[in-house]
């Protein structure tokens, strides 16, 4: 029994130290400021976003246009199919051997487009952009309003981007293929016509299928120039620090009597040779 009750106290007494060792990593778990190089990245995320809205959007509407052209000829080919299969009695005598000839070309015809619509997930891909469409706007959405905030105001950087990469990411995932079509649709579209619409669309970050290829280069951090700029301050700042040693000594040189001076040079002193 007394065994017992140590395993349980041991094992409660190890839980308690998990959950003081997980309050004390998120305690000293380093706070990330709103930086410059922060709003660039959600920048980019959110013009992303918006890109993929409209993307969707458009595709949501073609597929829809597309799920009703397959969608009314099969209504309207059941309803006279099953009407005439009910009225095929009550025709006169020549058009009887005609009636399941005809009724049954209409039903493999409703058969063909069901089978089509189906291959071609149709009504899946409608449903997938329209949702896709909204997801992708409340998350540009999201990113817009915090920015529009002061810093002060703000969540904490280094969460705020944590939470919105992995929105990023799902979204990417679970997002459906936008067809070769509206991606064109949106170059033309967007690309302006005046100066001032194509630098719009140039400054626009937009998504890879836009055929468009940005160099990591140009989103990386230029931490290497912000050295190099203290190291040429460091190196200006010590050299003016040796010309005003060296301006001293010289001075004090010259107060130094002349045999004095010559004994000191005798010694191979090398500071004020």
């Amino acid at each position: 029994m007394t065994g017992r009750a140590d395993y349980i106290f041991d094992e409660s007494k190890s839980q308690d130290n998990s959950l003081i060792e997980k309050w004390e990593k998120k305690m000293n778990r380093k706070k990330v400021h709103w930086t410059e190089e922060n709003e660039n990245i959600l920048v980019e995320w959110c013009d992303i976003a918006q890109c993929y809205k409209w993307l969707n959007s458009r595709a949501h509407t073609k597929f829809s246009f597309m799920h009703a052209w397959f969608t009314i000829p099969t209504i309207t080919f059941s309803t006279i199919s099953g009407t005439a299969s009910f009225a095929q009695t009550s025709l006169p005598l020549e058009y009887q051997t005609y009636a399941p000839m005809i009724i049954g070309t209409i039903n493999i015809l409703i058969g063909v487009l069901t089978t089509i619509q189906q291959y071609l997930k149709i009504s899946e891909l409608n449903e997938s952009h329209r949702v896709s469409s909204i997801s992708w706007d409340k998350f540009a959405r999201n990113i817009r309003i915090e920015l529009a905030k002061t810093p002060k105001e703000r969540m904490d950087a280094g969460s705020f981007i944590k939470l919105c990469r992995q929105e990023f990411d799902r979204l990417m995932e679970t997002s459906p293929s936008i067809p070769d079509v509206i991606v064109n649709e949106f170059i033309n579209k967007f690309k302006g016509k005046t100066e001032e619409e194509q630098n719009n669309f140039k400054n626009l970050k937009k998504p890879d299928i836009c055929d468009t290829i940005t160099s990591v280069n140009e989103t990386r951090h230029k931490w290497f120039l912000n050295d190099d700029i203290e190291s040429n301050s460091d190196i200006s700042s010590q050299d003016t620090i040796n010309n005003d040693f060296e301006k001293d000594n010289k001075l004090s040189l010259t107060k130094i009597p002349l045999n004095i001076l010559k004994r000191i040079k005798e010694s191979g002193n090398s500071m004020f040779s």
